[in-house]
């Protein structure tokens, strides 16, 4: 048995179609999230502590060593 041929109406629709996908294809689309991550800003701000912990501790330190309150062998300042 052979096989149908497309109409003519069923060509304009196929060529109409494949001119929106090209069309659809080139545009550029931004995307925003759907919703807000409520980890992500906790994570976050237990980074920012954490790092600000370890900053002043190092400048406590720093403090210590150059008055001479806490004396580390080979460190001189």
């Amino acid at each position: 048995m052979a096989k149908a041929r497309p109409t003519r109406k069923e060509k304009i629709i196929a060529d109409h179609h494949k001119k929106l996908q090209l069309q659809a294809s080139y545009s550029i689309q931004s995307y925003s999230p759907t919703h807000i991550y409520s980890y992500l800003m906790r994570d976050i701000i237990k980074t920012c502590f954490l790092t600000g912990g370890i900053i002043i501790g190092e400048l406590i330190l720093s403090y210590m060593v150059k008055n001479q309150v806490v004396k580390i062998p080979f460190i001189t300042y």
